[in-house]
């Protein structure tokens, strides 16, 4: 029987999509599925082609994500200290479709790492 594939999209300036990052293989193997990871750019999918503004501009949701945020962090013990977020997401989107197309691991190891670097290292409590 083939395995069956749980596709994973993030962009590098989401922390949300940082912290589903941390759990997404792991929650794949628990179903027995792959886990492929897929770079997105958040703001032209949504903001741009749906015409949404960012979500933190709206009145309630903005406080709403940071409570859920805390929540989460706070539900999984671990910390996160995410100071600086990339100027444009494109070049490690780049970078990182490139590299899946030579090696599907290494670019799933880029992604973790740039995460990391960007000020979103989360470590357990």
């Amino acid at each position: 029987m083939a395995t069956r594939t749980l596709d994973f999209y993030f962009d590098f300036i989401s922390p949300f999509g940082y912290l589903a990052s941390l759990r997404v293989d792991a929650l794949a193997a628990k179903y027995g599925r792959t886990c492929r990871w897929h770079s997105m750019l958040l703001g032209i999918s949504v903001l741009k082609v749906m015409g949404m503004k960012p979500l933190p501009t709206y009145p309630l949701k903005g406080p709403y994500l940071k409570r859920d945020m805390e929540r989460y962090i706070r539900r999984h013990g671990i910390t996160i200290n995410r100071q600086a977020k990339p100027a444009s997401p494109l070049p490690a989107g780049r970078c990182f479709h490139w590299l899946k197309s030579q090696d599907e691991a290494r670019a799933q190891a880029f992604a973790e790492r740039l995460h990391e670097r960007l000020g979103a290292a989360v470590h357990a409590e």
